[in-house]
C-alpha cells in the first residue's frame, strides 16, 4: 500500500510539473507583450493633452474677448494664442518709456501659479511676447518646468547668500541670538 501511495504521489508531482511547463510554453508561444499597456498610456496622454488644449482654447477665448486690456500701467494684453505642445502665448504691447521689462518677475509669477505649474508636468509651456507700439519685439520669454526649476535654484542661492551676509553683519552669530 505504501509503495502505491508513493507511486501515486510521484505521478501527481510529475503531472503538476508537466502542467506548469505546458502553461509556461503556451504563454511564451503567444508572445505576451506589455505593448498594449504602453499603447493605452500613450492614448491616455494624448487624450490628456487634447483636454488641456481644449481648456487653453476656452481660456484664450475669454481673454481675447476682453483684449486689448490694460493689465498694469504701461502694459496692455493684445491677445492670447494656443499653440502646439499645448502652449499659450501671451502678446503684450508696452507703452514707450513706461516700463522696464525683466524676465525674472514674469517667470516668478508664472511658476507661482499652481494651475499653470500643474500643466507644465505634461509638457505645457507659456510664452510671453512684449512688443512696442510699432510691433517691434522688446522681450520674448518661454516659461516651462525647466525654467521654473532653474528659477527656484536661483532663488535658493540668493536666500543662502542673504543668510551668509546676515551672519557676517552679526559678527558670525546666527540671526536668532
Amino acid at each position: 500500500m505504501r509503495g502505491r501511495q508513493a507511486l501515486l504521489g510521484a505521478v501527481i508531482g510529475i503531472l503538476l510539473v508537466l502542467a506548469l511547463v505546458w502553461a509556461w510554453q503556451t504563454r511564451e508561444s503567444k508572445n505576451v507583450s506589455h505593448m498594449p499597456v504602453q499603447v493605452e498610456l500613450d492614448e491616455s496622454f494624448r487624450d490628456l493633452k487634447m483636454e488641456i488644449a481644449k481648456r487653453f482654447a476656452q481660456a484664450a477665448d475669454i481673454l481675447n474677448s476682453d483684449a486689448p486690456k490694460q493689465l498694469q500701467p504701461g502694459i496692455v494684453l493684445k491677445g492670447v494664442e494656443v499653440g502646439e505642445g499645448p502652449s499659450m502665448t501671451y502678446r503684450y504691447v508696452v507703452e514707450k518709456g513706461v516700463v522696464r521689462l525683466e524676465a525674472e518677475p514674469v517667470t516668478e509669477r508664472t511658476c507661482g501659479i499652481p494651475e499653470m505649474r500643474d500643466y507644465m508636468q505634461y509638457g505645457v509651456f507659456y510664452k510671453y511676447v512684449y512688443e512696442d507700439g510699432q510691433g517691434k519685439e522688446l522681450l520674448s520669454l518661454t516659461v516651462d518646468e525647466a525654467a521654473c526649476k532653474a528659477h527656484e535654484r536661483q532663488q535658493a542661492g540668493k536666500s543662502v547668500n542673504r543668510e551668509e551676509l546676515n551672519r557676517e553683519d552679526h559678527g558670525g552669530q546666527g540671526s536668532g541670538q
